[in-house]
């Protein structure tokens, strides 16, 4: 059985720090800065996305 990938988006109120902490902490590797708000990065199976978002920001709404 094939295992499915794992993706997350994952909002940060400092896309540098989050960036540092992934890549030093936990071993992801930065693939590719998709805007300045936008980062993703990838280790162990799992793709994150990290967006800027201020810290407090709300979701969208209806969003599954």
């Amino acid at each position: 059985m094939a295992m499915r990938a794992v993706t997350l988006s994952i909002d940060v109120p400092n896309i540098e720090a989050a960036a540092e902490f992934y890549q030093r902490g936990l071993g992801f590797e930065l693939r590719n800065k998709l805007a300045p708000s936008a980062y993703e990065l990838q280790g162990a199976g799992i793709r994150i996305f990290l967006l800027l978002k201020e810290s407090g920001s709300r979701p969208i709404p209806n969003h599954p």
